[in-house]
């Protein structure tokens, strides 16, 4: 920050942005884009110069290749970056990005998956839906506090209640029903010596 105004500097020391904007969001994006505001307006600006999307709406909640979720006049969608066309129309009550091209969408406040050109591939049924990046699947939770567990290819796994992941060793703890047991992040079921062959309480 210098005089109240933010810039953003690399690694190396070297200059990114200079130091001329109201805020810079703490978004990572491939292409060396970052989300500024300046005179109160929000953009997207490149290192080399480049001004993408200024004035033209009320917020940029984050960029993904090359869309970003945009927010207007309350409401969610996505436009391509470099010249603002709409991929999916503003009439979401969130979007979040999740995974591979695939967003998580919140429309009538239920929640769905759907892909970057606005194709629907998760009903919109769920009372939330979480992308689990550790072990690549969603989360999608129902409304009697179970969870349907969906893998990247959109098939529903599992229902059940997560009750622990662990990341380190690649396993959770799910009850199912009544039990719990024990899975790897391709939804294999494992027993609990093979899962707690480290612990060695």
């Amino acid at each position: 920050a210098d005089n109240g105004k933010y810039g953003v500097m690399n690694w190396n020391k070297t200059i990114a942005l200079e130091t001329k904007y109201d805020q810079i969001k703490p978004i990572y994006a491939s292409g060396d884009y970052y989300v500024v505001k300046e005179n109160g307006k929000w953009k997207v600006v490149d290192t080399v110069g480049g001004s993408y999307l200024e004035g033209k709406f009320d917020d940029i909640k984050s960029i993904n290749d090359d869309y970003a979720v945009i927010k207007k006049d309350g409401k969610y969608g996505i436009v391509y970056v470099l010249d603002g066309t709409n991929a999916i129309a503003t009439n979401y009550q969130d979007i979040t990005y999740g995974a591979n091209s695939k967003y998580i969408i919140k429309l009538n406040g239920k929640y769905g998956i759907m892909n970057g050109e606005g194709t629907s591939l998760v009903e919109n049924k769920y009372t939330n839906i979480v992308y689990r990046e550790e072990g690549n699947f969603y989360e999608a939770a129902n409304s009697d506090y179970t969870s349907d567990l969906i893998d990247s290819e959109m098939n529903v796994k599992l229902t059940g209640i997560i009750s622990m992941i662990n990341k380190n060793d690649g396993y959770m703890q799910v009850r199912v029903g009544e039990e719990y047991k024990y899975y790897n992040f391709k939804f294999e079921e494992k027993t609990s010596k093979e899962v707690l062959k480290n612990n060695t309480i």
